[in-house]
Order: structure tokens, then C-alpha cells, then sequence
């Protein structure tokens, strides 16, 4: 048994507003790859499909930050329904770059939660 998958549907939750946008498996699969090379650099990087802008900041957070509340990433993205910006877990971003690699083949490489400050992310 196949299957073929030639679009993906983004959906962003927050608080009240949710956005949903459609995007090509290729566009989607740009976006994972930015996604994981910000968590591998530990830096921000964008890119720009047809009508999304998307900017994901994995700088770490200053240490005192990070006794507070967990690790997280700024994901946002910036398309014709709007500018959405939203803090999420490292350690749930990394999973979700694993689980997209699996099914649709983004690479063989897993993004580790080891930080380059040499501390192990706790979630």
C-alpha cells in the first residue's frame, strides 16, 4: 500500500485566534528544514515560500530565564491572513522535525537536545 501527499494544512492555536493554511509538501518541507537547522545553530533563521514569510529564533535563552520556564523556540510567520508568533518547547519542536522526517523523508539526521553551552534541554 502508497500513498501520495502533495499538500499539508499549518495550523497555528493561539489562545483565541487559530490560522490554518494549506502548503505544498515541497514548501513544507523548505519550512522543516529551516526549522531544523535554527535548533542544530541554535540561531534565527527565515524563509519565504510563495505567500508565507516564516522566522524561527532557536538563540537559547539566558539562564535565568531557563530556571523559570522551559526552553523554548519563537516560531512565526507572516502570510496573507496575518502575523503569528508563538513560543513553543524545544524539546516538542525537535520531536515534531523527527516525526515530520519520518513520514515524508526530510532527512536521516536527528536534531539532538544536546545545547551547545553543553547543557542537556529538560523540556
Amino acid at each position: 500500500m502508497s500513498f501520495y501527499v502533495d499538500e499539508i494544512a499549518v495550523v497555528s492555536r493561539a489562545l483565541d485566534n487559530a490560522q490554518a493554511r494549506k502548503l505544498s509538501l515541497d514548501e513544507a518541507k523548505q519550512i522543516f528544514r529551516s526549522i531544523k537547522r535554527a535548533c542544530e545553530l541554535q540561531q534565527t533563521t527565515t524563509i519565504k515560500t510563495a505567500e508565507l514569510s516564516w522566522k524561527t529564533d532557536a538563540r537559547l535563552q539566558p539562564t535565568w530565564l531557563r530556571r523559570i520556564i522551559p526552553d523554548r523556540i519563537v516560531i512565526g510567520f507572516d502570510g496573507p491572513s496575518g502575523f503569528v508568533r508563538e513560543f513553543v518547547r524545544r524539546d516538542v519542536v525537535i520531536a515534531a522535525i523527527e516525526e515530520f522526517t519520518k513520514k515524508f523523508c526530510l532527512a536521516d539526521v536527528k536534531v539532538s537536545l544536546e545545547r551547545k553551552d553543553g547543557e542537556i534541554s529538560n523540556g
